[in-house]
């Protein structure tokens, strides 16, 4: 059996800053910002799939140390209250520990996350004075 080193988000994580994240913007500003962070603003990590339909974006993460590797799935979804809700699992596979690698990726990803989203959200409300862009 090979050995996976892995950290999972969710609303009763014992660590706050893995409890993942519910926000009031809309599924697609939260869709974008992830795949804008996963494209491209996130050194080393790179988009290796997406689906909008079932809300999964899968990325692979290069490390200086190659058995650190890794891979992120986020899950973007609505919840019963219809907000957004989105969860990672960070692994590295092959490795026993990771040394909190995987914490800190998940962390990392959420921090800007909150930005992008918001960001994205607010980019796409209309002007209230009425001017174009």
């Amino acid at each position: 059996m090979a050995a996976t080193a892995s950290v999972r988000t969710g609303p009763e994580a014992l660590d706050p800053r893995l409890r993942g994240r519910t926000y009031a913007f809309p599924f697609e500003d939260v869709w974008q910002g992830t795949l804008r962070l996963v494209r491209g603003k996130l050194r080393g990590w790179s988009l290796e799939f997406a689906d909008d339909r079932e809300g999964v974006v899968n990325a692979l993460v290069t490390s200086r140390v190659k058995w650190l590797q890794g891979v992120v799935e986020v899950r973007i979804q609505l919840d019963d209250d219809a907000w957004t809700r989105v969860d990672a699992t960070a692994a590295t596979p092959g490795a026993f520990h990771d040394f909190g690698v995987n914490s800190r990726r998940l962390r990392h990803f959420f921090q800007r996350l909150d930005r992008e989203a918001a960001r994205e959200h607010h980019r796409r409300l209309p002007d209230p004075a009425g001017r174009r862009a």
